[in-house]
């Protein structure tokens, strides 16, 4: 009997600081494939509307590639490296690749010794519940075509573009209180709850 409890006791000793450690593991948000497709897709075709052909990438919240898209007769090769790169910028600075770009403008050459990263507009944060989760970054034929392809990448999918600090700021997720959400296509999702891209209603 005596071993029995002492067993016992030494196990429930064993399984706390499993419990402890277990909660402070922290829920993260993630981006996903389809919601990069969806995301890329509505860019492209903004691209295509205005007869522009490049390169648009969507990449995670630590800078790696999830989609890279290739337009046939992109206007550079060498877009194939810049798009990716600015997302990757605006993911890891968490703000527009634009922003290190007029930094160096404006006299902070230092900036260019970023080893790594794209200090030229185009790239994009996305932003969800203040959080940012990824980014997205196109290279065309003209910087002021970069930015109008990544900030039109989810038309009327987006809840608000903060001009005061460009980025996309994506609908808030649903209070885990209410009843689940069905996960469309395109929707970003995390452990507890569904975010959709659809357009929200008017």
């Amino acid at each position: 009997m005596r071993i029995s409890v002492a067993l016992g006791l030494v196990l429930a000793g064993l399984a706390l600081p499993t419990q402890n450690v277990a909660a402070q593991f922290l829920e993260k948000k993630v981006l996903t494939l389809a919601a990069a497709q969806r995301m890329v897709a509505a860019a492209q075709a903004e691209a295509e509307r205005n007869h522009w052909a490049g390169v648009i990438a969507v990449v995670d919240d630590g800078g790696w590639p999830i989609l890279i898209v290739r337009m046939d007769n992109a206007a550079f090769v060498a877009s194939v490296e810049l798009a990716p790169g600015k997302a990757r910028t605006a993911a890891l600075f968490k703000k527009p690749s634009q922003a290190l770009e007029d930094s160096i403008n404006h006299g902070r050459i230092a900036a260019v010794t970023a080893r790594g990263f794209i200090e030229m507009q185009g790239g994009l944060p996305i932003v969800v519940d203040g959080q940012v989760i990824g980014g997205i970054g196109a290279s065309f034929d003209t910087p002021e075509h970069d930015v109008q392809v990544a900030k039109r990448d989810w038309p009327r999918s987006v809840s608000s573009w903060d001009s005061t600090a460009p980025r996309f700021i994506l609908p808030a997720l649903a209070p885990s209180s209410r009843q689940p959400v069905p996960v469309p296509a395109g929707a970003i999702v995390n452990r507890k709850s569904t975010l959709t891209l659809d357009a929200p209603a008017e």
